[in-house]
């Protein structure tokens, strides 16, 4: 006898006696959705990471690389007298390199 069925026996793991009754159940929809969050989580921590390293970086980047921090030291030796100038030119051409 044709019932409701009629034209539904070819739909293959999507007709309705597959979509509960074998393989993982209900558990084959959660573990894609959880899955498909836990990639979705990832990728977010590593934007999260890659936007917090390049903020580092551009952070101390001042007119000499970088650098700025290094020279406002030796600057402060120069003044206190701990080096000479020559040895201050030197060391400020190395750190602008």
């Amino acid at each position: 006898m044709m019932g409701w069925e009629l034209g539904c026996e070819n739909l293959g793991r999507f007709g309705s006696d597959h979509m509960w009754g074998g393989g993982m159940g209900m558990f084959g929809p959660l573990l894609g959705l959880l899955l498909f969050l836990g990639f979705l989580a990832l990728l977010v921590v590593g934007v999260i990471l890659l936007i917090r390293r390049f903020s580092r970086a551009t952070v101390g980047a001042g007119a000499y690389g970088g650098s700025a921090a290094a020279l406002d030291v030796v600057q402060n030796r120069l003044a206190s007298g701990e080096i000479t100038v020559e040895e201050y030119h030197r060391i400020r051409d190395e750190l602008r390199s």
